[in-house]
């Protein structure tokens, strides 16, 4: 998982400086090749907050749940409970 993590970081570099163009493409493929490991967690979580700045809400909340479903215990849980929530808000559900 140290390339992916090598990957991540790169993205989110890119990602900061505003050229999310296939950071989109790229996150998911972290999340594919790597499987049942915490890189998955930090991925879904650039890719909530890239679909929230996009207005794709459906998607970010999708992404945030996944953390928020994932076996690890992730010290970024809070922020995607925020994520989730606001993503929700954002949809007009308040459930």
């Amino acid at each position: 998982a140290n390339t992916a993590q090598m990957e991540l970081r790169k993205i989110e570099a890119e990602v900061t400086a505003g050229q999310n163009k296939n950071a989109v493409f790229r996150l998911r493929k972290i999340i594919s090749q790597n499987p049942a490991t915490d890189v998955v967690d930090d991925a879904y979580m650039l890719l909530g907050h890239i679909y929230y700045r996009q207005n794709d809400f459906n998607e970010s909340y999708k992404a945030f749940l996944s953390i928020l479903n994932s076996e690890y215990s992730t010290s970024r849980e809070a922020e995607a409970q925020l994520g989730a929530a606001r993503s929700l808000y954002k949809l007009g559900r308040y459930d």
